[in-house]
């Protein structure tokens, strides 16, 4: 469980200045800090970290060239139907010299093997 928990606080040590959250509305990242933008298909939540929210598909990346210092995607680009285009956009969309923090899960993580050899979903969702 440890290793769940510690995910958005290891993806915002990597964030800095400007920085766009995409798919954050199932797990908004409490650690992230400045000028924090919010992208999901919903805005139902509105994190006190969180500067600007934007309602959007991961599809259709609607800012302006170089708008961003930091891209973090946490557990969306498993989801997409086109990831290389949304790594397009996301180069598109970063500043020069930009990050793009991304994580995935890992199937074969020990914890992660066994959770689904017991059918125990809810604990993927930390």
């Amino acid at each position: 469980m440890w290793m769940l928990n510690s995910r958005p606080r290891i993806m915002a040590k990597w964030a800095q200045g400007r920085v766009l959250d995409i798919g954050f509305a199932d797990a908004p990242n409490p650690y992230l800090a400045g000028e924090v933008w919010g992208f999901d298909r919903c805005r139902d939540v509105w994190p006190d970290n969180y500067t600007y929210l934007v309602q959007g598909l991961c599809e259709n990346l609607c800012f302006a060239a170089d708008a961003f210092d930091t891209i973090v995607a946490g557990q969306i680009i498993e989801h997409l139907m086109a990831p290389y285009q949304f790594l397009a956009d996301c180069h598109r969309i970063l500043k020069p010299k930009g990050r793009l923090v991304l994580s995935t899960t890992n199937p074969y993580f020990p914890p992660v093997v066994v959770l689904n050899w017991f059918l125990i979903p809810r604990f993927f969702w930390v």
